[in-house]
C-alpha cells in the first residue's frame, strides 16, 4: 500500500535515478498519488557520502515526500522509516473509508 524509495547516499547515479523511479511508481502504482517515503541509505558511511542531506531534502520537498536518512548496517532510522510509511498508509485508508461511508449515506 506504500513505497520506500531508497537511494544510496554514496552513489550519485543512485540519487539521479530517483526521479525516474518516482515516475515509474506514479505510472504503475495502485493510485495516482501513492504513499512514498524517500530514504537515503548508508548514512553510516559519512566519509564516502556524495549526496548531501540538504540536496536530498530539496528533492524530497520538490515532490512533497518525507525524507529520512538510514543505515541498514547500524539500523539507524529503519524503524522510523517503517512507522512513517505506515502512518501515511493509515491516513489514506481512514480517508478512503471515511469517503466511502459518507457517500453511502446519500
Amino acid at each position: 500500500m506504500g513505497f520506500i524509495l531508497m537511494f544510496d547516499l554514496t552513489s550519485e547515479q543512485s540519487f539521479l535515478n530517483v526521479r525516474n523511479w518516482l515516475a515509474q511508481l506514479q505510472c504503475h502504482a495502485y493510485c495516482e498519488d501513492p504513499d512514498v517515503i524517500l530514504v537515503g541509505n548508508k548514512a553510516d558511511r559519512e566519509e564516502a557520502r556524495v549526496v548531501s542531506q540538504s540536496r536530498a531534502k530539496e528533492l524530497a520537498d520538490k515532490y512533497s515526500l518525507p525524507y529520512i536518512e538510514t543505515s541498514a548496517f547500524t539500523a539507524q532510522n529503519v524503524k522510523e522509516t517503517i512507522e512513517t510509511l505506515l502512518e501515511k498508509v493509515m491516513i489514506r485508508m481512514e480517508k478512503t473509508i471515511g469517503n466511502y461511508q459518507f457517500k453511502s449515506l446519500d
